[in-house]
C-alpha cells in the first residue's frame, strides 16, 4: 500500500474510469469505490492507527462480497 494507491483510485474516481489494476480497491470496505478510499488509504499511510480492511495486508481476495468485481491475480 503506497501513496500511489490513493492516487490511482483519485484518477479513477475524478477522470471516468481511468484503468486500475485492481477495481475492488475499497479500502474503507464499503462496498463502493469512491473518493472516501483514496482518503481512507492516505490515513492509514500517514496517520497510522487506520486499519484496513482484509487483504490489504497482503495480496488475496476480499472477503466482504459487495458489487465490485474480484482483482485478477
Amino acid at each position: 500500500m503506497s501513496m500511489a494507491d490513493a492516487v490511482m483510485i483519485r484518477r479513477h474516481v475524478f477522470n471516468g474510469g481511468t484503468a486500475l489494476p485492481c477495481l475492488d480497491a475499497d479500502s474503507n470496505d464499503t462496498g463502493d469505490l469512491d473518493l472516501s478510499d483514496a482518503v481512507a488509504t492516505l490515513m492509514h499511510l500517514f496517520e497510522g492507527g487506520v486499519v484496513l480492511p482484509s487483504p490489504a495486508s497482503a495480496p488475496g481476495g476480499d472477503p466482504t462480497p459487495d458489487g465490485l468485481p474480484l482483482c485478477r491475480s
